[in-house]
């Protein structure tokens, strides 16, 4: 079982979640998200991290978290999800 994928030549991806040592024990430690909220002009008006074993974890998180605004939902230097507001 591959614990990582390679994305690109230069960065690895989580695909679950992986060991950590935390203090004088081990734990696991979820992958961590960044929500960023955007404002109308796309800029961003507020951020916060979310922890969540996988992507679609995250993803319902960060609708939960942002109401009905615009946001992008960040793993270390990959973009997961963006939500525009604007209709197709």
């Amino acid at each position: 079982m591959k614990a990582m994928q390679r994305s690109n030549p230069s960065e690895f991806v989580a695909t679950r979640p992986v060991l950590a040592r935390s203090g004088p024990r081990w734990g696991i430690r979820l992958p961590t998200y960044r929500l960023y909220r955007l404002d109308g002009a796309g800029r961003i008006s507020g951020a916060e991290w979310i922890e969540a074993a996988d992507d679609e974890e995250a993803r319902s998180k960060s609708r939960g978290q942002s109401g009905s605004g615009r946001y992008e939902l960040w793993e270390r230097y990959r973009l997961v999800e963006r939500v525009t507001g604007e209709q197709g």
